[in-house]
């Protein structure tokens, strides 16, 4: 059965993470990724200031 919705991945890590811990983020985010897989749209950021529904429409936009 094919969807014709679209899947994006938002990936936040706070700006209050330790270093530490944002290093380990890589080896999580390769879980998460071939759990969604495939997607159209994957958005990494530190903060939800970055994020508003005008960019995340566009980015889709722009990666169909």
């Amino acid at each position: 059965m094919l969807c014709d919705c679209v899947l994006f991945i938002v990936e936040r890590v706070g700006e209050k993470v330790p270093f530490a811990k944002k290093g380990r983020f890589g080896v999580v985010s390769g879980s998460v990724e071939e759990y969604f897989c495939p997607f159209h749209l994957q958005i990494e950021t530190s903060s939800t200031d970055d994020i508003d529904e005008e960019l995340l429409m566009q980015k889709v936009t722009e990666s169909l």
